[in-house]
């Protein structure tokens, strides 16, 4: 059965990957959420000698992505392929992360179709634009490293140019019924303006649909899934950089050695700029298939391991079955309790994909772009200098605080059980509860009126006795050391409880044989009491271990104010999940620190554990 059961999970797995590599080979393809990659043909005259061939024209084109993908903001945007040629043309194969991510030819848009049927929506206010003729807009173009712009006017080099929507079959629609049509539509929509494309003949993509719709200019359709971007001529306004040069036409370098350059304005210029759009409907994702193949292979799987093998006869006429059918209500119970554990444990979990995806709020899970380990490459890269404080500060807290309280709070749930009088044990055991009922905002209220420069107790006392007052909230070297007594304070009565349960269920009759051998208070302590409640400080003990990584972020923005002088020393993961929560963006960072955050505290867990265990005290599993 055993063998069975393992050529089965071979099996599921061999169909997963099968499915999951299915259309993974290099062609010019745009995948479902608008990555992947195009072929741009580019006119080979259009360049000198000086790029006459295929190797030089690479380095050229390799600089000119490198330029992109700084206007793009990020530096895998683009990525080249491949370069080769034909007797007329260079074929230069280009990857894109997200179509609608690259800039400096131009701007992209990527949208669901149904928005282009929404009134007022900037993406149904373009289109019908473009069907009137109004093609004015000024956009941002990068020429050889340097950022210049290109208007377009209401006129163009022959006439006014009209972009009107085309149905896949070449039947010519007016704008009104094509957005009346998108507004319950599930294609999806490229729009695409890139002006001054210079030598660019065309630019073919391959889709994973099938074209329903395209711009009467600027798109050839090749076929049901493949079509082109053309250039038109437009009349537009430029304004490049370019380098500036002496009476003997030398160029000038200004004091560090970099040429000297200047905007120069070109009106009323003739250019080729491709503007237009269009609509596909995307295939089936054979990732699905594949997901629905696997899980009903699973489940034809087990139904045949059941039925075949006997196991669901056994199962329903065994012990189990019988004892649960006998206590049927108390297995009720525990439904409600079951459901509770699956929609706010484990649904959130689905939050996890984010970490892979550059996620948008606007888009959500299923829209936003998927990156996969980028986040956590940069996590771990060292070219962020804030990742490693962030990680530092996180650690270094957390191990002060636990290093601080752990054996504070098992100190003193000692000196509590060594009180005789119930009646002042139990009033110490009251005031010292009291402050876990205490926000950390009211503590920070606290803290303030301690630490403050004019007015804080601390001060005034230093001042009292001839010192110079401190700036505590620009002093950062004092507050991993605040943290820790802050949060000692907070948690040292109400941490001894489990320690104070423990103590109460020692056997007396071992005190007085201590006692009857001669043993004093230190000898009990050390000899009956710590082994008595050893299970249960190792169990704070793998706790606190899977708390390392926990910064407690809520009380270093109360106590610290949120002090700017203190950044480089509290600045914790915590802080970056809110400034993005906050701001709505670096979510997928977050997620992705927050996911290294937890399994660095499960792997944490594991080994404390194991080591509680191989020291013969009782782990968590």
């Amino acid at each position: 059965m055993k063998r069975r059961t393992k050529c089965i999970c071979i099996a599921v797995l061999a169909v997963l990957f099968l499915f999951c590599m299915a259309g993974c080979g290099h062609t010019a393809r745009m995948s479902r959420n608008g990555s992947g990659s195009a072929e741009i043909y580019i006119d080979k005259n259009a360049y000198s000698e000086q790029y006459a061939d295929v190797s030089a024209f690479t380095s050229y084109v390799s600089q000119v992505i490198y330029n992109f993908n700084v206007s793009s903001g990020d530096d895998d945007i683009l990525s080249l392929d491949s370069v080769s040629e034909t007797q007329d043309s260079y074929i230069v194969g280009v990857s894109y992360r997200r179509v609608d991510n690259v800039k400096g030819l131009g701007d992209f848009t990527w949208s669901d179709l149904n928005m282009a049927g929404e009134e007022g929506s900037e993406l149904n206010g373009r289109l019908g634009s473009f069907s009137r003729g109004n093609l004015r807009c000024t956009l941002e173009r990068n020429y050889d490293g340097d950022v210049g712009t290109v208007g377009i006017e209401a006129g163009t080099l022959k006439n006014q140019k009209y972009i009107t929507p085309v149905a896949a079959d070449g039947t010519a629609l007016e704008i009104e019924n094509f957005l009346s049509a998108a507004a319950g539509s599930g294609d999806k929509i490229v729009v695409f303006r890139l002006l001054d494309t210079r030598a660019i003949q065309k630019i073919r993509f391959n889709l994973q649909g099938t074209v329903t719709y395209y711009s009467s200019e600027g798109v050839n359709l090749v076929s049901e899934s493949e079509i082109e971007l053309v250039p038109s001529d437009y009349v537009v306004n430029l304004t490049k950089y370019e380098a500036a040069t002496d009476e003997n036409g030398s160029p000038l370098l200004d004091e560090s050695g970099n040429p000297v350059k200047t905007a120069v304005y070109y009106p009323d210029e003739t250019v080729g700029c491709m503007i237009g759009y269009f609509a596909f409907r995307q295939s089936v994702s054979p990732v699905l298939i594949g997901l629905i193949a696997v899980i009903a292979a699973a489940l034809a799987a087990f139904l045949v391991w059941g039925f075949a093998g006997g196991k669901f006869k056994k199962f329903f006429r065994g012990e189990k079955f019988r004892t649960i059918k006998a206590h049927k209500l108390l297995y009720a119970m525990l439904v409600p309790g079951l459901v509770f554990l699956i929609i706010f444990a484990y649904m959130p979990m689905f939050g996890l994909v984010s970490a892979f995806q550059e996620y948008r709020l606007t888009e959500g899970f299923f829209n936003s772009e998927f990156v996969g380990f980028k986040h956590f490459i940069h996590l771990f890269s060292g070219e962020d200098e804030t990742i490693y404080r962030v990680f530092r500060n996180t650690i270094y807290i957390s191990v002060i605080r636990i290093g601080t309280n752990f054996p504070m709070i098992l100190l003193f749930a000692l000196l509590l059980n060594s009180i005789r009088n119930r009646y002042v044990k139990g009033a110490v055991q009251t005031m010292s509860y009291m402050p876990n009922f205490v926000s950390w905002v009211a503590i920070g209220g606290m803290m303030y009126g301690l630490f403050s420069v004019d007015y804080g107790a601390i001060n005034k006392l230093l001042v009292s006795m001839g010192a110079s007052p401190v700036h505590w909230y620009a002093e950062s070297q004092y507050w991993w050391w605040i943290l820790a007594l802050t949060s000692l304070w907070k948690s040292m009565g109400w941490g001894t409880i489990i320690y104070m349960s423990a103590l109460g269920s020692i056997d007396s009759e071992l005190y007085d044989a201590c006692m009857i051998d001669g043993g004093g208070g230190f000898r009990k302590t050390t000899t009956v009491t710590l082994p008595g409640i050893m299970n249960v400080v190792m169990l704070q003990l793998i706790m606190d271990a899977g708390n390392v990584m926990k910064d407690n972020y809520e009380q270093i923005l109360a106590v610290s104010s949120d002090s700017p002088g203190l950044g480089d020393t509290i600045t914790v993961i915590g802080s970056i999940t809110f400034n993005a929560a906050l701001s709505g963006t670096g979510l997928s960072v977050s997620t992705a620190l927050g996911l290294v955050q937890g399994v660095i505290g499960l792997i944490l867990v594991l080994l404390v554990n194991n080591v509680a265990k191989k020291t013969g005290n009782e782990g968590i599993m």
